[in-house]
């Protein structure tokens, strides 16, 4: 698996370019939902799940159609059903995609602002003390760098 790496990694873009790839997909697959994954703001993740960061790009540019699973912030859900919005945002890494690859027109992976750790290569780890993959590309190259 991990000399399938470069091949594997998902491609991850800004709100910004995700969104218009969301709506040239969107354009193209009237009848299919785009699903938008908001992966560093994931609970999975031990974040808290409620950042709004995409979301409020979405509604800036005027989006509509579009749903958002999941944000625990009561208040921020009440205004979005009263605002009858109806494209996928969810907040995941991975663990939706069996469930809505079958139907979806496209899965995009988004890299939006976080507490959750958005770029290996230049998180700033506080107790990392070995080279990881992407700083380094073979971090197992030298035995001394294997795990205990």
């Amino acid at each position: 698996l991990y000399a399938l790496r470069e091949k594997t990694a998902m491609t991850m873009l800004n709100a910004t370019d995700g969104i218009d790839r969301a709506l040239a997909v969107r354009a193209e697959n009237p009848g299919k939902p785009v699903v938008f994954a908001d992966i560093w703001d994931n609970p999975g993740g031990g974040v808290p799940g409620d950042g709004t960061f995409v979301l409020r790009q979405m509604l800036a540019r005027g989006l509509d159609r579009f749903a958002v699973a999941t944000i625990w912030d009561p208040i921020a859900v009440t205004f979005c059903l009263a605002a009858a919005k109806d494209m996928l945002l969810i907040k995941s890494t991975n663990h939706f995609y069996a469930g809505f690859e079958p139907i979806a027109a496209e899965i995009i992976y988004v890299s939006a602002p976080s507490s959750y750790p958005s770029n290996p290569a230049v998180t700033d780890y506080k107790k990392l003390t070995r080279p990881v993959w992407p700083r380094v590309a073979d971090p197992w190259k030298d035995a001394g760098n294997l795990p205990p």
